[in-house]
């Protein structure tokens, strides 16, 4: 079972994780994600690095930092040049995520 849910990403391409996000309670106790795709464009977003070498992407994963809010109580990642001109991005920065618990996907959102 999976939830969607729309966002945006900012001028600064800076993604905000929704609030709802399943396993976002460990993601706050972190510091970092790690991001991969698939041969199809999505962004794959895991919260463990356990979960990213569980991937069937043959994409590297790549570590990121995420920034903590204390003011507003947001956690939100940076998307890196590299995966800019992703399929993810294909309509612009409004995407869909797709909450898989472990892992989020990005996808286009017309």
């Amino acid at each position: 079972m999976f939830l969607l849910r729309e966002a945006t990403v900012d001028y600064k391409w800076r993604l905000t994780i929704p609030s709802a996000t399943a396993d976002r309670e460990s993601l706050m106790e972190e510091d970092e994600v790690f991001l991969s795709t698939r041969e199809d464009g999505c962004l794959e977003i895991y919260f463990t690095q356990s979960s990213a070498s569980l991937s069937f992407s043959r994409a590297p994963v790549i570590r990121i930092k995420i920034i903590q809010n204390k003011k507003d109580n947001q956690v939100r990642l940076i998307i890196l040049a590299v995966f800019r001109g992703l399929t993810s991005f294909f309509y612009g920065r409004n995407v869909t995520i797709a909450d898989f618990g472990k892992k989020i996907e990005l996808w286009p959102r017309p």
